[in-house]
C-alpha cells in the first residue's frame, strides 16, 4: 500500500530553489507590462481574459526556445508547467488558444509598444554601461533571394 504525502513546499518555493532559466533572466530585464498600457481595451474572448504581458512573454519564449509555430507553442505551454509558470499563466487555469495568439499579434502590430519596449531596453543598456553608442554593428549575413546570381564581370565579358 502506497501512501502519498503532501508536499512540504509550494511549487513556487521549489522553483525559487532551482537555478534561473535563460527565459526567466530575460523576463527579469524586460518590462512586458508596458504592453498593457498600449492596448487600451481589455483583450479577452469569452469568460477568461489573459494578461497581455503574459501573451507577450509566451511569444518571446517561442523565439528564445526556437518553437517553430504558434500551435507548437500552445502545445508546449500545455505540457511544460515550468514554461507556463515563467510566462505568467496560472497553473490551474487554461492557456490561450492559437487563435488568441493570432489576434494578439494582430492587435500588437497596430501599436508602438514593441518599439517602446526596445527603447526602454536600450536605455537600460546605456545606464548599465553595456552600450556606449560609439560602435555600430551591422548584420552582414547572407539573405536568400529567388533570382539567379549574376556571374562576375570577367566571366560576362569573356576576357580570360
Amino acid at each position: 500500500m502506497n501512501i502519498r504525502h503532501e508536499s512540504i513546499f509550494s511549487f513556487e518555493t521549489l522553483l525559487e530553489c532551482e537555478p534561473q532559466t535563460r527565459l526567466a533572466k530575460i523576463f527579469n530585464v524586460l518590462d512586458c507590462n508596458l504592453v498593457d498600457h498600449q492596448l487600451s481595451k481589455p483583450f479577452s474572448h469569452g469568460p477568461l481574459g489573459y494578461k497581455k504581458a503574459n501573451l507577450l512573454r509566451a511569444l518571446l519564449a517561442k523565439y528564445v526556445y526556437g518553437i517553430p509555430n504558434t500551435a507548437k507553442l500552445v502545445e508546449r505551454l500545455s505540457s511544460d508547467i515550468r514554461l507556463r509558470y515563467d510566462c505568467g499563466f496560472p497553473l490551474y487555469e487554461g492557456i490561450p488558444s492559437t487563435a488568441m495568439f493570432c489576434r494578439f499579434i494582430k492587435n500588437l502590430s497596430n501599436t508602438s509598444s514593441l518599439q517602446e519596449l526596445l527603447g526602454n531596453l536600450v536605455q537600460k543598456a546605456f545606464a548599465f554601461g553595456v552600450m556606449d553608442g560609439t560602435h555600430v554593428a551591422i548584420d552582414a549575413s547572407k539573405l536568400d533571394a529567388y533570382e539567379k546570381t549574376k556571374p562576375p564581370i570577367t566571366e560576362r565579358l569573356n576576357l580570360f
